[in-house]
């Protein structure tokens, strides 16, 4: 029965992988928006350098960009922006192989993380259902769209996924035996690979990380895992990504612009705000002091004025994150063409719900899950490791893409409510899968 179960979600995992490459057209088709030169400029540095983590956009923008320059440069023929508006897809040079890049790469992620989370299951039954489930929410257009966007979404929600289920198997993988071995360490190079190109991809990636740190070596708490160094080894692979990454981000220039939306929105047309400020030594805006103030101080003390406000900190997080929950879908092409889109937009609209209440939701699944995993066998431990710094990996994200700038957030935060809304639908497998199981043993028992 087990062997069946395992090829039953090959076949699902097959089928969708079919499906990704058939029902969206040409995995070459791609739309520029107004971003997209800003990463083709941003590329033209020397790789080997330290500009190539301190231009314009970060490092694994710039690589991308820069091994895929055609030799007569990059053709922009399907752009949308606020003068074009939506656009359909077209096969741009250059581009296609940057489209068909990121598609390649999600099909890849979405598998990995179908097959890591259903195996460590126990329900057959629930081992198919998150298997299908699983393809099926990276399948829709909600998330698929964007691999034909020349930005940085899609790269960062498939790298994050696929990482996911590589800290999956190797959770699971350290909590049946803390010793380390090839395969364990092969993991690790992987994940340290894929995490070092997702915070390259945008910076708010990277203040997640602490939270790995933190558990990577909280796991010392538990009497088991005491004899190992790795963790250690590991928390200072993990830590020093972070470092690189916030240096990366604090010498290139997209901060002031993305922290100027918010000074013009949020700070100066509020005298009580611009007050605060000015008491910390702001000088009056538009001035030359005033400029080199907010290079150099901005940063820090719009964070105390965050930590001194928590009304206006905790009011503005929940009201911005309900408004990026609003938007599923990509607006920049349309795919009429495609007899299945109607369908899939539909299915998909079920699996990425609109309303801000899943933060809650999972939240709460969350915390149920953890409450009854007290209650359950050992092996189910590693689900609260797991599914308790995915959710703080989105929560770091969206806190920081709601502040740290107030242009485009819902698209800013997408990888964030992504993660949320995945969360959901695994803690209810996760959930169902403790409730099959136990009762497969009453039956049993009887």
């Amino acid at each position: 029965m087990k062997k069946l179960t395992q090829w039953l979600v090959l076949a699902i995992i097959a089928v969708g992988v079919f499906m990704r490459l058939t029902v969206h057209g040409e995995l070459g088709l791609s739309v520029a928006n107004a971003d997209t030169e800003s990463y083709v400029e941003s590329s033209q540095v020397n790789l080997l350098s330290w500009e190539a983590f301190t231009n314009y956009r970060p490092f694994t923008t710039n690589l991308i960009y820069k091994v895929f320059t055609p030799g007569n440069g990059y053709r922009y023929r399907a752009l949308s922006n606020a003068e074009t508006g939506t656009v359909k897809r077209i096969i741009n040079r250059g581009f296609k192989d940057i489209a068909m890049l990121q598609s390649v790469v999600s099909i890849i992620a979405w598998a990995c993380l179908a097959w890591t989370f259903s195996s460590r299951l126990q329900s057959g039954i629930a081992k198919i259902a998150s298997a299908g489930l699983i393809m099926a929410f990276g399948l829709t257009p909600q998330i698929a769209d964007w691999d034909s966007v020349l930005s940085s979404e899609s790269l960062s929600i498939s790298l994050f996924v696929l990482a996911f289920a590589i800290l999956i198997w190797l959770a699971f993988a350290f909590y049946d035996d803390p010793k380390i071995n090839t395969k364990k360490i092969i993991g690790s190079i992987l994940l340290f690979a894929t995490l070092f190109f997702w915070i390259f991809v945008r910076d708010v990636n990277t203040y997640s990380l602490i939270f790995l740190v933190i558990l990577l070596l909280g796991l010392y708490v538990f009497p088991r895992f005491r004899k190992t160094k790795f963790f250690i080894f590991a928390g200072i692979i993990v830590f020093s990504l972070f470092i690189v990454g916030e240096i990366s981000a604090r010498q290139r220039p997209l901060w002031q612009l993305a922290l100027g939306h918010v000074w013009a929105s949020d700070i100066l047309p509020f005298p009580g705000n611009v007050e605060f400020f000015a008491e910390r030594g702001m000088p009056e805006h538009g001035t030359p002091e005033y400029t080199d103030w907010f290079n150099e101080h901005a940063r820090t003390t719009y964070a105390q004025f965050l930590l001194a406000h928590p009304v206006y900190t905790t009011f503005k997080f929940f009201r911005d994150l309900n408004a990026t929950f609003a938007t599923n879908m990509q607006s920049y092409f349309d795919a009429k063409d495609l007899p299945t889109r109607p369908a899939l937009i539909i299915a998909g609209n079920y699996l990425h719900s609109k309303s801000g209440s899943i933060f809650f939701i999972t939240l709460a699944l969350l915390l149920i899950m953890c409450s009854q995993i007290f209650y359950q066998n050992k092996p189910n431990t590693p689900w609260m490791w797991l599914m308790g710094w995915a959710f703080l990996t989105a929560g770091a994200t969206v806190f920081v893409s709601i502040f740290g700038d107030t242009y485009g957030t819902p698209r800013h935060a997408l990888s964030s409510t992504m993660t949320y809304r995945l969360l959901m639908w695994m803690l209810l497998f996760i959930l169902a899968d403790f409730s099959l199981v136990r009762t497969e043993k009453q039956a049993s028992a009887n």
